[in-house]
This record gives structure tokens, C-alpha cells and sequence, in this order.
């Protein structure tokens, strides 16, 4: 059920896109954002640990922006958030794991323009993720090996100046 909201969401959008690119060209915007995203695990007790907590994060949005005394928009878009390595050894016992989050999101902009230089904007809605989980334990009479996946719902928001 999911996939289908999210795809008609994306149909709808990508209409609302088109017609508004034909009307006004300031009011379509397509937005690329990257950076650092950093995951925080807890339970980790006990053993030796490692942990690489931060990975590039990348984001893809596009949407249809109102323009008046405060702009206001819709927006869609992709987000990847990177990747989470884990280590633990206790014992003769190697336990490795990784977890890799993206997801589709769907929302609201706002921006109110300070002077005319200077704005604040904020954003925020629907995020559906999905996070790909692989792990590994290694003993010395063999290893396993495992992945899954896991999906989840969830908001978003944001805040900016400029």
C-alpha cells in the first residue's frame, strides 16, 4: 500500500511540477543537498567495540514554491543517510554489522525574506525509510552471515538561514 501512495504522490507532484514550470519559472525549484550524517547506537556494553557512526549524507528534492510575503511550497524528494559500521570482539568472538538508511519524503517549505538579502526558511513532513541491515559473527569453529530489512515512517523538519 505504502508503494503505491508514494508513487501516485510522486505522479501528483511531478503534474504539479510541469504545469508550474509552463506558468511561472521562479515557482519550480529542484534542491540537491549534501552532508554528514551521524548515528547513535546505544547498548553497546562490554568487549572490545568499534564504531564508524558517520557517512555522507545526500539529498535530491523538487517541488512548486508560492512566492508572497512568506513563500510556501510542496517538495518530494530522495534522501540517503549514509551507512553505519560496527564492530565488536569478545572473546574469540568477532561480531561486524552495517546499517544503510535511505528513503522518499514528501512535504512543506516556508521561507520569509529578511531585507533583501537575507532569509530564514524551514521545512518539514512525511519521511518513509527503509534501512538495509547486514551482520556477520565469526568464531573459530565458523561465521554467519545475515541481512534484512527493515521499513519505517516517520517526520522530518528543518531549519535555514542565508
Amino acid at each position: 500500500m505504502n508503494k503505491y501512495l508514494i508513487s501516485l504522490s510522486a505522479l501528483a507532484l511531478a503534474g504539479a511540477c510541469s504545469s508550474a514550470l509552463a506558468q511561472d519559472k521562479d515557482a519550480f525549484f529542484v534542491s540537491a543537498g549534501v552532508g554528514q550524517a551521524s548515528y547513535h547506537v546505544d547498548g553497546t556494553t562490554g568487549g572490545n567495540h568499534a564504531q564508524d557512526n558517520t557517512d555522507t549524507a545526500a539529498a535530491l528534492r523538487l517541488g512548486y514554491q508560492w512566492h508572497g510575503p512568506v513563500d510556501f511550497g510542496v517538495e518530494g524528494g530522495y534522501v540517503d543517510l549514509g551507512e553505519l559500521k560496527a564492530s565488536l570482539i569478545s572473546g574469540a568472538v568477532l561480531e561486524e554489522a552495517t546499517v544503510h538508511a535511505k528513503g522518499w519524503l514528501l512535504g512543506v517549505t516556508g521561507k520569509y525574506h529578511i531585507a533583501d538579502q537575507w532569509l530564514v526558511s524551514a521545512r518539514g513532513g512525511w519521511l518513509h525509510a527503509s534501512s538495509d541491515v547486514g551482520y556477520r559473527v565469526s568464531t573459530p569453529a565458523g561465521s554467519m552471515n545475515g541481512n534484512s530489512s527493515v521499513d519505517g515512517e516517520g517526520w522530518y523538519a528543518g531549519v535555514g538561514a542565508g
